[in-house]
């Protein structure tokens, strides 16, 4: 229980907070423990290795995408592949192998000025051309830790309700967003704690946590991002939204 929840508000070891909401830590943790997950290692001299885990008991048929930044922004190199993993199978690619070419992914060797600060690697569905299944980033000259504002990266926010009272939030971005979270009072999140690759909207579905509820608006922050940009619904539907559940919402 101590490594699952904690006790009371605070910093605590659990993965839920003490109302038993997930924190940063939950998120991270179900996408790597996921039954289909991508993930990176760093080989050095071999560069960066790219890894497909099918832990389900049928084959996955998926598109393995792969996308070289520079300055967070220009994409300077990608590929793609189709794969087939069989079931609870593993598959394994280089950036080098798929690209074709070296580039010293990896930034091991040093040639000159990085030409790129970050790689992005998608596992996405077959069947439905741009639906996220897995994916994983890796900044080999370092994390993105310097701030800029929401209107300069190009952040865009979008929300689709639905009659059933869950909605859509899609985040779009023109430089990639580094450790983005949502706040949605109110509403239970299908992902949180994510970066967003440029030119590549998430779509994050919200549910809402008891009857009644309507979707009001909400925040989203990111750690190099230096404001926070509002999630509001169109003025018409914000309007009979709150008349129907008033919620005072703080977007501090």
């Amino acid at each position: 229980m101590l490594w699952m929840k904690d006790m009371a508000p605070g910093a605590g070891f659990g993965i839920l907070d003490h109302r038993g909401l997930p924190k940063v830590a939950y998120h991270h943790l179900r996408r790597a423990l996921s039954p289909v997950a991508v993930w990176t290692t760093d080989e050095s001299v071999s560069g960066i290795a790219l890894h497909v885990a099918n832990d389900r008991g049928e084959p996955l048929s998926a598109r393995l995408r792969l996308a070289l930044y520079h300055d967070l922004h220009n994409r300077v190199a990608d590929a793609e592949e189709l794969v087939e993993v069989e079931p609870h199978g593993h598959l394994e690619r280089t950036v080098e192998g798929m690209l074709g070419r070296f580039v010293d992914s990896a930034l091991t060797f040093g040639f000159g000025p990085p030409a790129h600060d970050a790689i992005v690697v998608s596992l996405e569905s077959v069947d439905e051309p741009g639906r996220l299944i897995s994916q994983a980033m890796r900044f080999p000259a370092g994390r993105p830790l310097g701030r800029d504002t929401s209107a300069h990266m190009g952040v865009r926010v979008g929300v689709e309700p639905d009659a059933d009272g869950s909605a859509q939030i899609a985040i779009g971005c023109e430089r990639l967003l580094y450790g983005a979270v949502l706040d949605v009072p109110g509403f239970e999140l299908g992902d949180n704690a994510f970066s967003v690759e440029p030119g590549r909207p998430r779509i994050i579905r919200a549910q809402p946590t008891g009857p009644g509820v309507s979707f009001i608006g909400g925040a989203l922050k990111a750690i190099n991002m230096s404001d926070t940009v509002s999630i509001d619904l169109p003025p018409a539907e914000r309007a009979a939204a709150a008349a129907a559940q008033p919620v005072r919402l703080a977007l501090g």
